[in-house]
């Protein structure tokens, strides 16, 4: 005599969810990968700057090399966090690149509107990132509510 199957088979203890990076296309993780390179290599740039500042500043103006450090840090984190964030999974990643997104065009717009387009070659980066917007924007919605990162999906796994 057969045994009847029941609901309760090796399957019913399997985590089934999507990870996030699953709903990217192979286009946009390419791109994710290549603006981390982007975003270090523009910090990379930005701190051999402050190096060279450093050596043509006096020696007793520590001030303006820790503001120039300072600055520095907050431009090498404005390049690399859109992608490091989305490459973690974590779940306002999207978000944050929208708010980016807009604080640059903002910026942009007001050191056009102060200081008229010689100002204008700062924001010519922004044309790097407008594809990798364009590909998270239509995932916003999904990124947040029907996919989890890697790190909660093995604590999930972990559980079981």
């Amino acid at each position: 005599m057969e045994q009847q199957q029941t609901i309760f088979d090796k399957s019913f203890d399997e985590v089934h969810t999507l990870r996030r990076r699953q709903l990217m296309q192979p286009w946009l993780k390419l791109y994710t990968w290549i603006t981390v390179g982007f975003g270090l290599l523009f910090s990379f740039l930005i701190f051999r700057e402050s190096i060279t500042a450093f050596k043509a500043s006096p020696q007793d103006n520590a001030g303006y090399i820790v503001g120039f450090a300072i600055v520095g840090i907050i431009i090498s984190a404005i390049y690399l966090a859109p992608a490091v964030l989305v490459w973690l999974e974590v779940k306002w990643a999207i978000w944050f690149n929208i708010v980016i997104a807009a604080l640059w065009v903002v910026t942009i717009a007001l050191g056009t509107i102060m200081s008229g387009t010689d100002s204008l070659y700062v924001g010519v980066t922004i044309i790097y990132f407008i594809p990798f917007w364009a590909g998270l924007f239509p995932l916003r919605r999904r990124w947040s509510k029907e996919a989890i990162s890697g790190r909660t999906l093995r604590k999930l796994r972990g559980q079981l």
